[in-house]
């Protein structure tokens, strides 16, 4: 092509092997500048030939050819148990044999794989079983090794794998019958941990069986010992693969996963401990440094069920506590998060979706270019989806962009408050080895979660998304809603958002309107307190009126009390008090005596909080009034708070406190104002100056919030009545 940008690119089959403009084997748009194909799409044993047409915008185009040749797998043999076709479990030797496999692309090589839990000697169709490989690949068709049995004692499946020169592969599974024995767990896990580094065939068999005996139980291996045998197991997994693997891909990655499945697949998951989980975790971030594109489907499948028992275990933990569980949370995040950018390495930018579901776990991995991120929409199989903004600016210079989508099917993948409560879903953005932060979107991204059944008419969703710096769940910024307000019959909820992070929805009842309100009500009520006390503003407001409530009643009792035929002499004292309070500030000696009667006066008569239990007898701004008057500072404070810590502008916590402080100095004073009382005529006084501040004790009282009420003149209401008696 010339010098212009606009480059087109036009594929073609000149052999025919594919109608590329047709066929659904196709992945990508034939006007792409790469052309992906589904496995095992093409005809096999055959030339073929693809052109691509690349032109510029000014017709100067060129054309290239790409001829390859369609290798067979091996074909035509058989595999067996040689001689021995039943045994017992880890004492039994098997020899497993090939024969009659023929190809041209030699020379052939041969592994065995076992396959656990699955039973009745055929695959497993029910996502329950660990395929472990135990002869790794070699050019030796015949395998002797003893064999782990099933916890149910049925015929144990063996796959056989065949594999040409060019990596082209056949299978062929068969099934031997390997009775259970009971384990002297002592002896065969010393034995497995004695086992040497170049016999990891062995190890395999000896684990899957400590496995399998772990899982049928044993009447003399009670359930916390059970618990402890699966940790040491799970452990000694973690000490053989911190040691030096095999070359062999086979067993350098799909072993330790296997394993992985094996020692995490238990029928309860309390079995399941704290510690076993975290050996695990481990061993699955020592998998993702390893090369996972040359088994992609077998490793996700390990990986993914491995990582989904964990997850369900750690969800039912109730031992656990709520830091432990973060953590673990944390770390499956990450997992799956480094598994999708490592099994990515061996993709093709912008071919669609690498989709990989299993019972707890289903996620979709994409590469895209920078350009391709906004607008584009991943979706997992089981409906999980997001579709990114069209207005996320992504830069062009770090390389290609990770889409990561993952649904945790194990309520929620962090802790949460009581409720009812969806799976959560897992976006991330990664660029050149770290995560996007994408914020403030003008068009928001949707992220769908799956529900397992239509919310109804009395059901309100509501999104939410972890906050890793505050460790909860927030609804901040969040639009819920269903699609098509389709209530009866949908079942996804889409969450709108300006970021990406983990999300979940929370199912919240609501009260049906009616006749049907009763039936409800309880539910409801339950809901609503629910929610309150899972948000922190709500539950603070809720905390302060309960209070307000129970210390007014508790103040309007006191001034009941006080009510009595002693209040009609404490009146005339306390204004007589107040009289020569004045006096004394304008006339009276300075000094540490004057100072000291001076702050307390100023601290019973108007500080916020002391004068609420030590008021002065026959004073008229009485106990519930200034229990009042306090109230509406601490709610004054707090919203003030609020404003404070939401401004971006404002982030330490001292500077805060400070500025509410001074914000909030004046409030208690014009909220007075409310039950202000004119001074008693006969108990006026007059001064000759006017009055006002003239001295620096009542002014450094007046800052600190203790200043002594000011003293008011008499009304001319009140001295026409006064004339009138």
């Amino acid at each position: 092509p010339g010098e212009s940008d606009e480059i087109t690119y036009r594929w073609s089959n000149p052999s025919g092997a594919l109608n590329l403009e047709t066929n659904t084997a196709v992945l990508t748009p034939i006007t792409a500048p790469s052309l992906v194909i589904a496995e095992n799409a093409l005809p096999i044993d055959r030339s073929i030939t693809f052109a691509v047409t690349i032109q510029d915008g000014v017709d100067a185009g060129s054309i290239t050819e790409i001829q390859f040749f369609t290798n067979a797998p091996p074909g035509g043999g058989s595999c067996f148990s040689d001689g021995v076709t039943s045994g017992i479990a880890l004492e039994t030797i098997f020899s497993l044999s090939c024969t009659g496999w023929i190809d041209v692309n030699l020379p052939l090589r041969y592994s065995f794989y076992v396959e656990q839990g699955a039973g009745k000697g055929t695959r497993s169709t029910d996502g329950k079983a660990a395929v472990v490989p135990i002869c790794e690949l070699s050019n030796s068709p015949t395998c002797e090794t003893q064999l782990p049995s099933n916890r149910d004692g049925s015929p144990v499946l063996i796959e056989a794998r065949i594999v040409d020169i060019l990596g082209a592969r056949s299978s062929f599974d068969f099934s031997v019958s390997v009775a259970p024995r009971a384990l002297d767990l002592n002896a065969t896990f010393m034995t497995l941990e004695r086992l040497p580094r170049s016999s990891p065939g062995a190890y395999s068999v000896y684990f899957v069986g400590l496995a399998s005996w772990l899982r049928i139980g044993d009447a003399a291996v009670n359930d916390t010992l059970r618990v402890l045998n699966v940790a040491r197991l799970q452990r000694s997994l973690w000490n053989y693969t911190q040691n030096a693997m095999p070359d062999t891909e086979d067993f350098a990655v799909l072993q330790p996963l296997g394993l992985l499945e094996a020692a995490t697949s238990f029928l309860f998951t309390e079995e399941l401990s704290l510690e076993t989980r975290g050996f695990g975790l481990q061993v699955a971030l020592n998998s993702t440094t390893s090369r996972l594109n040359t088994f992609a489907a077998e490793i996700a499948r390990a990986y993914l069920r491995s990582i989904g028992n964990i997850a369900e275990s750690a969800n039912s933990d109730t031992s656990a506590t709520f830091e432990q569980s973060v953590r673990e949370a944390a770390f499956i995040e990450e997992l799956i998060s480094k598994f999708g950018s490592r099994i990515l390495d061996g993709s093709v930018i912008g071919e669609p979706p690498l989709r990989f579901n299993t019972p707890v776990i289903n996620v979709a991995f994409q590469r895209l270019l920078p350009k391709q991120v906004p607008g584009a929409t991943i979706r997992a199989s089981n409906g999980a989806s997001v579709r990114i903004s069209r207005s996320a600016n992504i830069s062009a210079v770090s390389g290609p962009v990770d889409v990561i989508l993952g649904y945790v099917d194990a309520s929620t993948l962090y802790p949460v408050p009581v409720g009812n409560w969806t799976g959560s879903t897992i976006v991330q953005l990664i660029q050149g080895g770290g995560t996007l932060n994408i914020n403030g979107l003008s068009v928001p991204s949707n992220v769908s979660l799956p529900i397992l059944q239509p919310l109804g008419m009395f059901t309100a969703p509501s999104c939410n998304f972890w906050v890793e710096e505050q460790r909860l769940w927030s609804v901040e910024g969040l639009q819920s809603r269903v699609p098509g307000d389709d209530f009866e019959n949908s079942l996804f909820v889409t969450c709108e958002t300006s970021h990406f992070t983990t999300f979940t929805v929370e199912l919240v009842a609501v009260s049906p309107p009616g006749d049907v309100e009763d039936v409800d009500s309880e539910a409801s009520a339950a809901s609503t307190f629910l929610l309150i006390i899972s948000r922190p503003t709500m539950l603070f407001c809720f905390v302060m009126l309960v209070a307000y409530v129970v210390f007014s009643l508790l103040a309007h009792w006191h001034d009941e009390r006080r009510m009595g035929r002693m209040y009609s002499k404490w009146v005339p004292r306390f204004w007589r008090k107040s009289n020569n309070v004045l006096l004394s500030l304008r006339e009276g000696e300075r000094g540490s005596e004057l100072c000291m009667e001076m702050t307390g006066w100023g601290l019973r008569r108007s500080h916020s909080w002391i004068s609420v239990c030590s008021r002065h007898h026959g004073d008229y701004l009485n106990s519930f009034k200034r229990i009042t008057i306090l109230f509406v500072l601490i709610f004054a404070a707090a919203t003030i708070c609020c404003a404070l810590l939401v401004m971006s502008t404002v982030e330490d916590a001292a500077s805060v406190a400070v500025l509410t402080a001074a914000l909030c100095l004046p409030i208690p004073y014009l909220f007075s104002l409310m039950f202000v009382r004119v001074v008693p005529k006969q108990y006026a006084i007059s001064l000759e100056d006017g009055g006002g501040i003239s001295c620096c004790i009542q002014i450094i009282l007046l800052v600190t919030t203790m200043a002594p009420g000011h003293v008011l003149q008499p009304s001319e209401e009140e001295e026409e009545e006064e004339e009138e008696e």
